[in-house]
């Protein structure tokens, strides 16, 4: 696929030193969600900003991981391992679909 085409372009020209950034767009949540940012941080998202955007709740991320695809997947996983309902709807800032991972 053209995807992991870019992805691997992306992962050979990046500083490895610096972090993965992108941003995970939720839905099955919101901003009164009962205890949605200390079980996001209990589930290791600890390298994330909480945003709301027009009452729809986002996950900034900064990942160390060797590439980005691997980076996204781990950050998907913390998110479901949260346990608060809450479902990758998209992501922003990268050249990956949910269909890569």
């Amino acid at each position: 696929k053209w995807e992991n085409a870019i992805i691997e372009e992306i992962n050979m020209t990046r500083d490895a030193s610096k972090p993965n950034t992108f941003l995970l767009v939720l839905s099955g949540v919101g901003e009164n969600t009962s205890g949605l940012e200390d079980k996001l941080l209990e589930a290791v998202c600890d390298d994330s900003i909480i945003l709301y955007k027009n009452g729809v709740v986002c996950l900034e991320f900064d990942r160390k991981a060797d590439a980005l695809q691997e980076a996204i997947q781990s950050a998907v996983k913390d998110v479901k391992n949260a346990a608060i309902g809450a479902f990758v709807d998209h992501i922003e800032g990268t050249y990956v679909t949910l269909s890569d991972i």
